[in-house]
C-alpha cells in the first residue's frame, strides 16, 4: 500500500483511478462519540479506519510511533496497523470514525502478516493519505462524517450508497488537506474573499462596488482589493466581468432569451460593450457562441 506523493504530477489521476477500481465499502463500525471516562483503545486492525478527533486531548501510537491527539488530528489507519490510544482524564476525546474496505481488495492478506511494514493486498496500487493528517479545516471532514453516521442510524435501501459517497468525499478531503500542508495544493480561499466571490457569482447582475463588498466583510477598500487579487489572481473589476460573462454563456445556451435580453439581464445598457467583453472572455461573439454551442 502506497502513501500518496502529492508532488507527483499524476498523483490525483492515481487517486481517482484507485477509487474507481476499488470504491469504499463501509464496515460494521461507524460512530461519533464522546469517549467514556477511563476509555482507552488497543487493537490490530483488519480493515481501513478513519479516526478523527473533534475535541479533547490524548495520545496515540500507530505501529510504535507516538502522536499527540487534539482537534483536527486524523488517523488514516490501514489493515494490519497496531494502534493504541488514551485520553486526558480531564479533557476527554470526542471522535468520529468509520471502518471501511476497498471493494476487490484482499485486505485479509494484510491482517495475516506480522509486520505492518510488510503489508500487501490485492489493492497494491492503492494511493492512500498519510497515516496521520492534522486538518487545517476540520469541519470539512467532520460535517460529512457526522452526516454519514446519522445516515446509517436509520438504514433504508439508499443508506449504504449515500454513506459510501459521503465517506469517499471525506477521504478526498483528507487527501486535499494533506496536499495543502505540503504546498502541493493551494490553501482554501480566504473566507472573506469567498463570501465576496459567492455574491458575485450568484448575483452577477447586481454589480456591487468594491467599497460595498469591502465593508460587508469588515475590510478597508484598499486591503480588500489587495487580498482579492492575492486570492483570485485577478483584479476585482476583471473578476466581476468574468462572472457576468460566464453567466451570459449559460443563459445563451440554456434559455430562449435573445442576445440583447441577456445583455439587459446582466445590467448592460450598452450592447456593444457586452458583446466586446463576451468575445474577449470566450473568443466568439454572443450570437456566434449560441449558434455553435
Amino acid at each position: 500500500m502506497r502513501t500518496a506523493d502529492y508532488a507527483e504530477p499524476t498523483v490525483w489521476d492515481g487517486i481517482g483511478a484507485f477509487l474507481r477500481r476499488h470504491p469504499v465499502v463501509i464496515g460494521g463500525l461507524v460512530g461519533w462519540v464522546h469517549c467514556e471516562a477511563g476509555w482507552s483503545w488497543e487493537r490490530r486492525l483488519d480493515e481501513y479506519d478513519i479516526w478523527s478527533v473533534a475535541g479533547g486531548r490524548g495520545e496515540a501510537s500507530i505501529n510504535g510511533n507516538r502522536h499527540r491527539l487534539r482537534r483536527g488530528v486524523t488517523l488514516m489507519l490501514r489493515p494490519g496497523d497496531r494502534v493504541a490510544a488514551v485520553q486526558h482524564p480531564l479533557d476527554r476525546l470526542t471522535v468520529g470514525f468509520a471502518h471501511y474496505n476497498h471493494s476487490a481488495a484482499d485486505i485479509h492478506s494484510a491482517a495475516d502478516n506480522h509486520s505492518a511494514a510488510d503489508n500487501h493486498s490485492a489493492a497494491g496500487d492503492s494511493v492512500l493519505p498519510p497515516p496521520l493528517v492534522e486538518l487545517r479545516d476540520p469541519h470539512l471532514v467532520h460535517d460529512p462524517l457526522q452526516a454519514l453516521v446519522r445516515r446509517l442510524e436509520r438504514p433504508d435501501p439508499a443508506a449504504a450508497l449515500q454513506a459510501a459517497a459521503l465517506l469517499q468525499a471525506v477521504l478526498l478531503e483528507v487527501h486535499a488537506q494533506a496536499a495543502q500542508q505540503t504546498g502541493c495544493l493551494p490553501l482554501p480561499i480566504d473566507p472573506r474573499i469567498r463570501v465576496a466571490v459567492e455574491r458575485l457569482r450568484s448575483q452577477p447582475s447586481s454589480r456591487p462596488s468594491l467599497q460595498d463588498l469591502a465593508e460587508s466583510v469588515h475590510l478597508s477598500a484598499a486591503h480588500f482589493s489587495r487580498l482579492f487579487r492575492q486570492e483570485t489572481g485577478t483584479s476585482f473589476r476583471t473578476y466581476c466581468v468574468q462572472a457576468r460573462m460566464d453567466r451570459a454563456r449559460g443563459l445563451l445556451v440554456d434559455t430562449s432569451f435573445s442576445v440583447s435580453q441577456v445583455a439587459q439581464l446582466l445590467g448592460y445598457s450598452d450592447y456593444r460593450l457586452f458583446a466586446r467583453q463576451f468575445a474577449d472572455r470566450h473568443g466568439r461573439s454572443p450570437s456566434v457562441w449560441r449558434s455553435t454551442a
